[in-house]
């Protein structure tokens, strides 16, 4: 789950058991009680992880 509200997006990934990414350009600090899986601060830096993690072509 990728989104960009740690209350909804995050938390809801994290509720529903699956690993989340939370794009925040902001830095805002991690709301207390949301840790999500990764975080990333631009769309290209979302873009090279997705690219990282979906391995070898």
């Amino acid at each position: 789950m990728v989104g960009d509200n740690p209350h909804s997006d995050i938390l809801g990934g994290l509720n529903a058991g699956v690993h989340t990414c939370w794009f925040n350009p902001h830095g805002h600090n991690t709301p207390e009680g949301i840790t999500p899986h990764h975080q990333v601060r631009s769309l290209t830096e979302l873009q090279a992880w997705l690219l990282a993690a979906a391995g070898p072509k």
